[in-house]
């Protein structure tokens, strides 16, 4: 799935909001629109060796332990350099 310019800063203000905790209780319920990521209570974030570059998003429930609900994959025009351009956001 590619997005558009604005699509990938939507994705990440509802990562951003759903790692704070903004307006939830217990289980994170705010949906990202178009990927359906199923409630969750934790988000693990991975990077590409030292860059700024998310490599990945996972999704679970049941706390660092628990069962993965989602997994965001990006991937980027050069994963190697920290600005480097998103060109694609695929969920598993």
């Amino acid at each position: 799935m590619k997005f558009g310019l604005n699509d990938p800063l939507t994705m990440l203000r509802g990562i951003w909001a759903s790692l704070t905790g903004q307006g939830t209780a217990g289980a994170i319920k705010m949906p990202i629109a178009g990927l359906n990521i199923p409630p969750h209570d934790y988000i693990e974030v991975a990077y590409y060796a030292t860059t700024n570059n998310i490599e990945t998003v996972t999704y679970k429930t049941g706390g660092s332990a628990g069962t993965t609900v989602a997994t965001l994959t990006l991937t980027y025009v050069d994963n190697s350099t920290s600005d480097s351009d998103l060109v694609s956001v695929t969920k598993s």
